[in-house]
């Protein structure tokens, strides 16, 4: 018994290798995903909302804070926040210097590791908020987050003092 491979034609040979690699690379691609190894993006988190009520009533700039948890396999990136009738808003870094001062940076976005929780603080990332209006304390104002991955997430932040 003579058992020989299936001869590739002639004309045929040139690309027999690269078929052959793109059918394999497809079906490595399938097991990836069907073993869940390919990433879940778009879940995330957005909770225990803040915003500073200025100490003084003419100013205009304020922080608002979120606690924001990347529940997904994959990253995500916090790219806009839409403050509607409440002002305009804009990311910013605490930056440390020497001996424990430090100064505020502003930032194009906030990124998020896979599986990652950010409790913004005065002294993290966070999100600086241009007031079109005053603010009254206990007043509970509605934010809508864009994430790279998950898209529009919907929250809340209540008016405090600062510090609170």
């Amino acid at each position: 018994m003579n058992l020989r491979a299936p001869r590739v034609p002639r004309a045929l040979r040139p690309v027999a290798a690269p078929v052959l690699a793109a059918v394999c690379t497809l079906a490595l691609l399938a097991l990836w995903v069907g073993a869940g190894q390919a990433g879940v993006p778009g879940s995330v988190t957005v909770s225990d909302g803040r915003v500073y009520r200025p100490i003084l009533d003419d100013r205009q700039m304020t922080a608002l804070f979120f606690t924001v948890t990347n529940e997904a396999t994959a990253g995500d990136e916090l790219i806009a926040v839409d403050a509607g009738e409440v002002g305009e808003t804009m990311f910013s870094d605490h930056v440390h210097l020497s001996e424990g001062s430090g100064r505020m940076e502003m930032i194009d976005s906030i990124t998020f590791a896979p599986e990652q929780t950010l409790a913004m603080t005065a002294f993290t990332q966070n999100i600086m908020v241009h007031l079109k209006r005053p603010l009254v304390l206990g007043e509970e104002l509605d934010f809508t987050l864009v994430f790279r991955q998950a898209g529009e997430v919907r929250a809340s932040a209540v008016v405090v003092r600062h510090g609170e």
